[in-house]
């Protein structure tokens, strides 16, 4: 499926559709290489589009499209958070929380995808800690900088 479709069709976040990488900050999209920038279909404020329908939520931050062929581009669905041993739980729910919220909506279509927290700062969350098994074993990349290939 194409992301500018998948968003379009999910209501909730349709008008929050950008160009390229627009929908992020100028401080999260420095943080992203794109050495293909034309690829970049699209992007969303997850978090800004949802925050008024759910105030006390965890939200995830961003979603991004990047062609991969005429039928389908990759998704990329990006948290910006502080890497410590501290937030892993935090942002395993807030992961958990955009599945349950895209769970039969057009977005949930998006077919690869990958779900990746981009460290703001360094990562201090040791590579052998059972913390590093929690965010591998619930399908999170952790990266210093976000390359989209």
């Amino acid at each position: 499926m194409k992301f500018r479709t998948a968003v379009a069709c999910t209501q909730e976040i349709a008008t929050s559709l950008r160009s390229g990488l627009d929908a992020l900050s100028n401080a999260h999209r420095n943080s992203i290489i794109a050495p293909r920038s034309r690829k970049i279909t699209g992007s969303v404020d997850i978090d800004a589009a949802l925050q008024s329908a759910y105030p006390n939520n965890n939200r995830w931050d961003y979603a991004v499209g990047y062609y991969i062929s005429n039928q389908d581009d990759k998704a990329f669905f990006i948290e910006f958070h502080r890497a410590t041993v501290d937030e892993v739980s935090l942002v395993i729910q807030k992961k958990r929380w955009l599945e349950s919220w895209m769970s039969g909506k057009p977005i949930d279509n998006l077919r690869p995808r990958r779900f990746v927290w981009v460290s703001a700062g360094g990562i201090n969350i040791p590579k052998n800690s059972h913390q590093r098994r929690d965010i591998n074993n619930n399908g999170l990349q952790l990266v210093r900088r976000l390359e989209l290939d």
